[in-house]
């Protein structure tokens, strides 16, 4: 059961950018509460959004296929 819901979060690039978005900002939180430093609830929020957003823009940048037009110029050696 665990399994099968880990294999469904990697595979959607939506649910993996928000779970390591929110696991990214519990890290955060944890060190500014040990260093008692305070931030506003809505800070939070938006670095959810803000990394949530990021790491989804890289991994359909990664998974997407870019066509590359084949071309006849052969480089190399002149055939006169």
């Amino acid at each position: 059961m665990i399994h099968e819901n880990i294999n469904k979060i990697i595979e959607n690039n939506l649910l993996l950018s928000g779970v390591v978005a929110v696991i990214c900002t519990l890290i955060f939180y944890f060190e500014n509460k040990r260093t008692k430093n305070n931030y506003e609830t809505i800070s939070y929020g938006k670095l959810i959004v803000l990394i949530g957003i990021s790491i989804f823009f890289v991994l359909f940048i990664k998974n997407k296929k870019i066509p590359i037009p084949e071309s006849n110029v052969k480089i190399g050696e002149p055939n006169f």
